[in-house]
């Protein structure tokens, strides 16, 4: 597991930050596909924090960004109600 960790930080910034923007796309995926079956919202977390310790904060709040509209995008498209109050 440490050497996944660390083969992980030390990828470049540009490869970090588009994985970990792929992981995010994956984890809205799940959530769209699960509907009220299974809460995934923590799993955003994920590439937000893998971004910002790997490739700085800029690219965390990018992510953020990014998990933000993947997640209301999710919501919509399942209709949660709880989505936009």
């Amino acid at each position: 597991m440490r050497r996944l960790l660390v083969g992980l930080s030390r990828l470049p910034g540009p490869w970090t930050l588009f994985l970990a923007l792929v992981l995010a796309v994956f984890v809205g995926w799940l959530d769209y596909a699960t509907g009220y079956d299974l809460h995934v919202t923590a799993f955003y977390l994920l590439p937000v924090c893998w971004a910002s310790w790997a490739a700085g904060r800029k690219a965390g709040l990018f992510l953020t960004a990014a998990c933000t509209v993947i997640f209301a995008a999710a919501s919509l498209m399942t209709r949660h109600p709880d989505c936009l109050q």
